[in-house]
């Protein structure tokens, strides 16, 4: 939402799409209801701050469940993930697929780390060396070579 004016994307949401302000349950990963939510449109994944709960230890959105409009919250380890699901793959070099070692990205501002990119038709399967933080849905992750650029699809979470 970069082009939100000043970068207050909460402000814009309020006024252009009031139906976002729907309180919902915030979950622990075994399923227990610990709060309320004020939105989902208003939290993402890796936040901790704001969240307006309490617990033993520090808790941060580990998912969201749109479909029942639900934050699921975790410990700090529980945002760590090594897999990532990626769709919608485009290869910008032709011929380039199937199982792909490189540096691969998450969000724009990260430094590429090591990675194995497993292509299946045009979903991606992306596993780093080490655990990464907040893997957010609807992000774009990208795959490099010696800073060519072979990759890219929409992060995405499999239905079970």
């Amino acid at each position: 939402m970069c082009f939100v004016p000043k970068n207050d994307y909460q402000s814009y949401l309020e006024t252009h799409r009031p139906e976002a302000r729907q309180v919902g349950e915030i979950v622990n990963t075994a399923g227990q209801v610990l709060g309320h939510h004020q939105g989902i449109a208003f939290y993402t994944v890796g936040q901790r701050r704001g969240l307006g709960i309490t617990a033993r230890e520090p808790l941060y959105v580990v998912g969201v469940e749109a479909s029942r409009n639900r934050l699921i919250v975790g410990r700090k380890e529980e945002v760590q993930q090594s897999l990532v699901h990626v769709q919608d793959v485009n290869y910008v070099i032709p011929g380039v697929e199937g199982l792909l070692h490189g540096e691969a990205k998450i969000r724009y501002n990260m430094e590429p780390q090591p990675a194995l990119w497993e292509a299946e038709n045009d979903h991606a399967h992306i596993t780093f060396h080490d655990p990464q933080w907040a893997i957010s849905p609807g992000q774009v992750a990208v795959l490099y070579q010696n800073d060519v650029l072979l990759a890219g699809g929409k992060i995405y979470v499999p239905q079970s």
